[in-house]
């Protein structure tokens, strides 16, 4: 799974951006804040539509986002959340770039280590990302 965000370089150091891009039948979704030049948040949404959430109890979504979060508990900088919304399941990884230490396994698959992700700039890492394929807005 690779981590996908980007910038038409246009937005200013302060702006939000905001990309999308298809990984097989899901969705993701990455929302990058800056701080001045640097990054200090990325968001990060996986969606996924089936019939199969459809049904999906509280209770059973509760418990998911449980085991999602004690998966993730030793993660420093790192939040997660599970909800169910118009038969999609939606996966929310939040990561505090200046107090992550490490990537979750579940995002092994990105092109950036920690370190080199707290020393890039937005626009070096946006630059980088778009390379990738997002649509960006």
């Amino acid at each position: 799974m690779s981590l996908v965000a980007c910038s038409s370089g246009t937005a200013s150091k302060t702006e939000t951006t905001v990309c999308t891009y298809k990984e097989g039948d899901d969705e993701i979704r990455v929302t990058v804040k800056p701080d001045g030049e640097k990054i200090k948040t990325v968001d990060y949404e996986m969606i996924t539509k089936s019939d199969e959430f459809k049904d999906v109890k509280e209770e059973e979504v509760a418990a998911f986002e449980k085991t999602m979060q004690d998966k993730m508990k030793d993660a420093e900088g790192l939040t997660v959340g599970v909800k169910v919304k118009d038969g999609a399941m939606i996966l929310t990884l939040s990561m505090d770039i200046a107090k992550i230490s490490e990537f979750p396994s579940l995002m092994q698959g990105t092109d950036f280590t920690v370190d080199q992700l707290k020393s890039a700039t937005v626009k070096e890492f946006v630059k980088e990302l778009e390379e990738e394929g997002a649509t960006c807005k």
